[in-house]
């Protein structure tokens, strides 16, 4: 992490100057912002990683909750604060505050509190590094089917955001109302994630991470029935409520299954894989919603979503079971 912070803090310094200079050239920003987003990419596994380092086994559900509530509190607050000071300072002012930010995460995380049992290890072949983080998924059945049925919720999700924004859009609403609805499940997402700290669960975690994707999907399906923006705003508002207390339970176990020193190659495949699946998920959709009713699509959706999330269960709480009998 400190790697990655100090690169991106470094860049947008560098962008702040030349726009400050005058230097402003289209090339330069494109070859600036594509080693930003190389950094941006990796950062998030490291994050992952940092988690589990600094805190302890018994406070791991309540930070992984208070992490899913800062990510939505920035997806949310980021924007407008943004557009805040881009209307009070420079381009140039305004890239150089952000870098400046950046080195006070940089302070922050040289006062972190690591110990020395989870320093990082002898450095090794790439190959061998990948052999390793790849031989997680096959050596565990029931993360591999985890995953698996992640990657589909995921695809899933993003071809729901593509038919909502359609299903808006054919509604007519206003501006106020639009801003509304596209706020309201980032809002359900912080408040799952406070719930899910009050829930404090030891056992079978991601039993109870399908059962609120499962929940979701109901509420999704929910929402191909509603005919009014204020109908439509309290069902995806639920969902993101549901969505929220998942995700949490989904990061716990991930922490709580894969080794300190495999995680950050995990999580790098992981956030790869998911990546990758939004496009998948919205180019599929988007041949849908050019010849079936954006609302059925998204009862579809949200069916889909539900039938995945409790085969899931199912499918896992066997291999569980075949687990606990041989383990015996």
């Amino acid at each position: 992490m400190l790697v990655v912070n100090s690169i991106r803090c470094l860049l947008l310094i560098l962008l702040a100057v030349i726009t400050i200079l005058g230097y402003f050239d289209f090339l330069y920003i494109l070859l600036i912002f594509i080693v930003y987003s190389f950094g941006s990419t990796l950062h998030s596994p490291a994050a992952n990683v940092a988690l589990t380092i600094i805190v302890n086994d018994d406070e791991l559900q309540e930070a992984v909750a208070i992490r899913q509530t800062s990510n939505q509190l920035e997806s949310v607050l980021a924007p407008t604060l943004g557009g805040l000071l881009f209307s009070v300072f420079s381009p140039g002012n305004f890239f150089l505050i952000n870098g400046l930010c950046f080195v006070l995460s940089l302070l922050i995380l040289l006062t972190s509190n690591i110990t020395e049992q989870h320093k990082a290890k002898a450095k090794q072949s790439f190959l061998v590094d990948l052999k390793e983080g790849v031989s997680i998924l096959f050596q565990d059945k029931i993360l591999k089917t985890f995953l698996f049925s992640a990657a589909i919720i995921n695809i899933l999700g993003a071809a729901i955001m593509l038919t909502l924004r359609v299903i808006v859009i054919n509604m007519e609403v206003s501006s106020l109302w639009w801003s509304i609805i596209f706020v309201d499940s980032p809002v359900g997402v912080i408040i799952g994630a406070v719930m899910s700290m009050k829930l404090k669960l030891q056992r079978n975690i991601f039993i109870y991470g399908f059962i609120c994707f499962a929940v979701m999907g109901f509420f999704n399906l929910l929402m191909s029935l509603a005919n009014t923006p204020l109908v439509l705003t309290i069902f995806y508002f639920l969902s993101g409520i549901a969505f929220g207390m998942g995700n949490t339970y989904f990061g716990i176990m991930y922490r709580r299954k894969i080794p300190v020193e495999k995680q950050g190659r995990f999580f790098g495949f992981l956030s790869a894989a998911l990546l990758i699946s939004i496009p998948v998920g919205q180019v599929f959709t988007g041949v849908l919603l050019d010849s079936i009713n954006p609302n059925l699509v998204m009862g579809i959706l949200g069916l889909l979503t539900v039938v995945t999330a409790l085969v899931s269960i199912k499918v896992l709480g066997r291999e569980q079971k075949k687990k606990i009998e041989y383990s015996n």
